[in-house]
């Protein structure tokens, strides 16, 4: 019976998530992942098609190769992040088998493993990240599949397995080091004898350096640095813990108006700091890189190590607190808007109170796996506060959890009582720990950047109408963000193209002029909509002198510029020759109707555009008009976090 109804929570999560996948994939953010999954997307995808860099791993890789994997299957790129979210509903669904697996094996009882695995199963926050392409959920699974086989009978064989699945969760996700240092001594601890626990620890360590090993060989063929840990760590560890961090997230001191699809923001970051405080150009190696933040992060602690105890013991709120910290995206702000979380109850702090009640219920049944299972959690907590208390890093502890809250079915009848108020106890110390906003950590201010994300994604997908109004959104509390005013500019820019080709004005550009102008001076894209709204305005004079600098930023990005500066030349000859040689690198459809409608053979697709960029230049246009060709790239937001 109990066989029967793990299999039906197991059903049960696959049919909740794949709900959720259903709903998420008709969004903004579903279609269009963003930051991370934006970035794990491209990598996959430049380990099949090429462009991968011939440098050690700036990310833990194993998650990007398993999804090069499905490329190599023939999965088209296009389609790689729904096969992500297919993945990590089937990975999901095995963690909450593991979850009910690991408790059977430390309860002996049926029913809490029953407990363990639907508390995992229905647990929102994993069903939320699991629906993106990122290695958590993944790395979760793995981790898992490591300690179940440590809890598992003492074959040697599980041993040397469980050394190679926390190896493998390591190449994914890091943070999991913490818990493979510790589970030697976890398992000298619970053998019956000490021999057998030296045995058992080294065919753990065994298998752990054969994944380990065989990745660093992996890493020197690409780069010729064998490595096992990424290179980000430093910079993260000089990030996490430098004066001005707020212990929760990722904090971007430079403003980026530009990167490359799935380029790391916070890499990008990185370089820039290093360049400003050491004044070196590139060329300049990851070794320089990596030791001048090495020597930074522990010149933060050194140097003032009363501020890292005050910023650990805030990380350690932050830890316990009821409130998911914002990692890419605000899950409070995500499961608001989703149909099937928002009315999801199970939260961080009824798991770790169930988990206190499993522990206090089933005390006597307390044994040497039991601590050893405590002692591999207050390893991962403790390596995750170096870095940052977010929901994504919080994350893996809660199947740990989900196993001990299994224990609240142990009640003995003639201990009811004493169980009852133990329960009771328990649950109430943990809300008063967990639900009060200590330390301020409960601020929604992050909800903002997730307004923004969505109008970005918009900005993506083309849908120029969404894009204007999140974005618009996001600058109500903040009107200075420039990366929501790029957006708002560039989705209003192509709305009015739109208007513009049926001859119809939109709305008063002025509105746009006082709200988002002025923008970046290095962004050639969006110059080109300034210059436009300028030249309605009446100021065709800095009009002009703006797309001529467009054009000297970036020729390629500067193409709608040219456009319009083609179509205003009046004897367009001498300027065609360039025109040409700039529509070859960009490709941009105004450039080439505007080449084409100047020469006299455009196609009537190319003579409808031409004709509206003549009109959009008429001195009596009064409204601002925009560029179907425009579209937002993902900016680097000042204040929010972008591992």
């Amino acid at each position: 019976m109990y066989k029967i109804l793990r299999l039906l929570v197991v059903a049960g999560a696959l049919f909740y998530g794949f709900a959720y996948l259903d709903w998420y994939w008709g969004t903004a953010l579903g279609q269009s992942p963003h930051l991370d999954g934006e970035e794990t997307l491209v990598l996959a995808g430049q380990i099949v098609d090429g462009g991968f860099s011939n440098e050690p791993f700036y990310r833990a890789m194993l998650y990007q190769g398993v999804l090069a994997g499905f490329r190599v299957a023939g999965v088209p790129q296009s389609e790689l992040a729904h096969v992500a979210g297919l993945f990590g509903l089937l990975c999901h669904a095995l963690s909450a088998f593991l979850v009910g697996n690991i408790a059977k094996r430390l309860w002996d009882n049926e029913g809490a493993a029953v407990l363990a695995s639907l508390l995992y199963a229905l647990y929102p926050v994993s069903i939320y990240f699991m629906a993106d392409p990122l290695d958590t959920t993944f790395s979760i699974t793995l981790c898992l599949l490591g300690i179940d086989r440590l809890m598992a009978k003492e074959k040697a064989y599980n041993y040397l397995l469980g050394g190679i699945f926390l190896g493998l969760a390591i190449c994914a996700r890091p943070h999991f080091l913490t818990v493979l240092v510790v589970a030697p001594i976890a398992l000298l601890f619970t053998a019956e004898h000490f021999h057998k626990g030296v045995v058992h620890a080294s065919l753990l360590c065994l298998g752990a350096l054969m994944i380990l090993g065989s990745y660093g060989m992996v890493n020197y063929l690409y780069s010729g640095s064998f490595k096992v840990l990424p290179w980000q760590g430093d910079f993260n560890f000089y990030a996490a813990n430098k004066h001005g961090s707020n212990g929760k997230y990722y904090k971007q001191d430079y403003f980026i108006t530009q990167l490359n699809p799935g380029e790391n923001p916070a890499r990008k970051a990185s370089e820039l700091q290093y360049e400003e405080e050491t004044g070196k150009k590139p060329p300049y190696s990851v070794e320089q890189i990596t030791d001048y933040f090495k020597r930074k992060g522990r010149n933060e602690v050194k140097g003032d190590p009363a501020h890292f105890i005050r910023l650990m013991s805030k990380k350690t709120v932050y830890l316990f607190n009821n409130f998911e910290q914002y990692n890419n995206k605000t899950y409070s702000f995500h499961k608001a808007m989703s149909p099937l979380l928002k009315p999801n109850v199970l939260c961080w702090s009824l798991i770790l109170g169930f988990a206190v009640c499993g522990l206090a219920v089933g005390r006597e049944q307390f044994s040497r796996k039991h601590a050893a299972l405590i002692l591999m959690i207050c390893a991962y907590s403790g390596g995750m506060l170096l870095y940052y208390a977010s929901a994504r890093f919080r994350l893996p502890l809660v199947p740990m959890l989900c196993v001990f809250s299994g224990g609240v079915l142990l009640v003995e009848v003639e201990k009811l009582w004493t169980n009852i108020g133990l329960g009771v106890l328990g649950i109430g110390l943990t809300w008063f720990v967990s639900a009060p906003n200590w330390a301020e950590a409960q601020d929604r201010k992050t909800e903002a950047q997730d307004i923004y994300l969505v109008a970005n994604a918009y900005a993506k997908l083309g849908n120029d109408a969404e894009a204007l109004e999140w974005s618009l959104k996001a600058l109500e509390p903040r009107p200075e963000r420039m990366d929501a005013r790029r957006v708002a500019t560039i989705s209003f820019y192509n709305l009015q193209m739109l208007h513009a080709l049926k001859k119809e004005p939109l709305l008063p550009w002025s509105k746009l002029l006082t709200y988002l102008y002025p923008l970046s001076d290095k962004d050639s894209a969006v110059m080109s909509a300034q210059g436009l709204i300028l030249w309605n305005s009446g100021k065709q004079g800095d009009a002009l002198v703006l797309w001529n600098k467009s054009l000297a930023v970036n020729q390629s990005e500067g193409a709608t510029s040219l456009a319009f500066l083609l179509v205003l030349e009046k004897d367009p000859l001498n300027a065609l020759p360039f025109a040409l040689n700039v529509q070859q690198m960009s490709g941009n459809k105004l450039l080439d109707a505007a080449i084409h409608g100047r020469i006299g053979d455009a196609t009537p697709d190319q003579k409808l555009l031409f004709d509206a960029i003549t009109y959009l230049l008429s001195t009596d246009v009064q409204h601002i008009s925009g560029a179907t060709e425009l579209e937002s790239e993902t900016i680097a937001e000042p204040d929010a976090d972008k591992h």
